[in-house]
């Protein structure tokens, strides 16, 4: 039976302890900017979600400050192993808290903890719109907005005394209630990192399943031509999309092809959806596409799709007014002969 544990630094070896100070002061402490609040120094914006180390601290002279250290970071792994323990790890902001003394070495640590500010991430386009105003200038600025919106809630892993919960609460400018202390690690997402770790023992994972190319259709053979003869119904996700992304592809190229039209709720960062919409629209084909910009937590990546489609000759249009696209249709029109036709693919929503 395998077991992992993320490790309290009071329970290693003094050779453990020591590998971890070398560590810390090898390749974490370089990259830190521990800061001191006061009065040339105010409280710093803490950014949603980030994790902080918090110290009290007090001066030779007896003076109380507080002492903040950012711990997110890119340049420093968050979960570090144990090498003399296999399956043992510790996470590098309780590696910061417990060196945290090398960082303000002129001053006497009284307490500490690693805190976690969650920030409102609800904003509502409706209740600013203006019909003046662009839309997606609008969404981009309300986006920039969102990353500053006021706390909802503070999570700290360890206890602090009441005058710096106070303290806390001015600052940011959030209720007492609302600073609650939590026992497990406050971002959780280094359990990821542990599949790579534990890939070797293949009874841990499920079995790998991916979608299924329909039986319906022939890859190797037109796409369009094979929905002209007949419908096909595909099951999402248990189908792949693959013949539809074909399909795109094969109108993008067709050249009885004149237009595609399309309505799109959150897509890949590189998305085959996206590169066929171009290809067509550079292949002179008239591309229109709706793109619901207020996709949850992924409006930026909306935006930043629209810019590419718009930038290749696609015409967008963004949403319907009160509602909120969730549908992917997709219609393509094909000249035939003195006629034409429609070439549909309707995505349904279950709600």
């Amino acid at each position: 039976m395998w077991e992992v544990l993320v490790i309290n630094f009071n329970k290693l070896s003094n050779d453990e302890g020591k590998f971890l100070e070398q560590y810390f002061d090898n390749h974490i402490a370089p990259f830190l900017s521990p800061m001191i609040i006061g009065k040339q120094q105010p409280f710093p914006f803490l950014a949603n979600k980030q994790m902080y180390a918090i110290v009290l601290l007090t001066s030779q002279k007896g003076k109380k400050k507080t002492g903040i250290i950012p711990c997110s970071n890119s340049v420093f792994k968050r979960l570090i192993e144990i090498p003399t323990r296999p399956g043992c790890f510790m996470l590098s902001e309780e590696l910061i808290l417990h060196f945290a003394s090398k960082l303000y070495p002129k001053y006497h640590i009284r307490e500490k903890s690693v805190l976690r500010v969650t920030r409102n991430a609800d904003i509502d386009a409706a209740e600013v719109y203006d019909d003046d105003l662009d839309y997606r200038n609008m969404m981009e600025e309300l986006i920039k907005k969102m990353k500053r919106l006021n706390p909802v809630r503070v999570e700290l892993s360890r206890k602090l005394n009441k005058k710096a919960i106070e303290e806390l609460s001015n600052f940011l400018e959030i209720g007492t209630d609302h600073i609650i202390n939590v026992k497990t690690p406050l971002d959780l997402s280094f359990v990821f990192q542990l599949q790579n770790y534990l890939r070797t023992q293949t009874e841990l994972f499920y079995e790998k399943r991916s979608p299924q190319l329909s039986p319906s259709l022939n890859m190797k053979e037109s796409i369009i031509e094979q929905i002209e003869k007949k419908d096909v119904l595909l099951s999402y996700p248990f189908e792949s999309m693959k013949p539809f992304i074909k399909m795109l592809q094969d109108a993008a190229e067709d050249p009885e092809v004149v237009s595609i039209k399309m309505t799109l709720y959150r897509v890949a960062d590189r998305s085959k959806i996206i590169e066929a919409l171009i290809e067509a629209a550079e292949n002179g084909k008239e591309v229109v596409v709706l793109i619901e910009l207020r996709a949850r937590f992924d409006e930026a990546n909306s935006i930043e799709m629209s810019h590419r489609l718009e930038e290749a000759g696609c015409q967008i249009l963004y949403g319907l007014g009160d509602y909120k696209v969730h549908s992917k249709l997709c219609l393509i029109t094909k000249t035939k002969e003195d006629s034409f036709e429609y070439i549909t693919q309707i995505f349904p929503v279950m709600v």
